[in-house]
């Protein structure tokens, strides 16, 4: 698993290192996720790509025209067909992941994950951005869930580091607290 993710590092970086303006990384960024939802919707056309029973050229005609309906760009097209050229497909997921953390890490932005026992208004949202941009010193996009378990409280995950100011978690430390202390 751990040299399936360096090699989908390596194409990432690579494919990052085609583009000298933000703006359009971040356009290859949102085609490679909108692509990789495509064919993982569409269960079959990813099994297709993977299998071993159609060659290459086979492969590159359905995906070249498929990338023609789509309207991908040039860039993105090319790097498509250096996967498929190098029997590289069936990283593509990986490779999506991995590029989307390279250009984030260029234009000096982390993804936040949020989980909050309620759910957040506009305002709260907006606050809790300002405050974690703050402490990360970098831009974020947040995404935003729901989760009752937690009580009461928000739970962050920034670039691995954990926040968690749940009620759930000062319990759970509570509890701790109180049987080493009977111990």
């Amino acid at each position: 698993m751990a040299a399936k993710s360096t090699i989908a590092k390596r194409y990432a970086r690579a494919f990052a290192s085609m583009f000298s303006e933000p703006a359009k990384a971040s356009l290859a960024q949102a085609e490679l996720e909108a692509l990789f939802r495509n064919f993982s919707a569409a269960k079959k056309f990813s099994e297709f790509l993977k299998s071993p029973a159609f060659d290459r050229a086979e492969k590159w005609s359905v995906l070249q025209e498929f990338l023609s309906k789509a309207q991908v760009s040039v860039e993105t097209t090319k790097f498509l067909k250096v996967l498929l050229d190098s029997d590289r497909a069936g990283l593509l997921e990986d490779v999506v992941f991995e590029f989307k953390k390279v250009i984030m890490e260029q234009l000096g932005e982390a993804e936040a994950h949020i989980e909050s026992a309620y759910a957040l208004t506009e305002s709260e949202v907006a606050t809790i951005q300002i405050n974690l941009e703050k402490t990360v010193g970098k831009k974020l996009r947040l995404i935003v869930e729901t989760n009752p378990e937690l009580i009461a409280g928000l739970r962050v995950n920034v670039d691995g580091k954990t926040f968690d100011g749940t009620l759930a978690s000062h319990l759970h430390r509570m509890q701790r607290q109180l049987s080493q202390a009977d111990a």
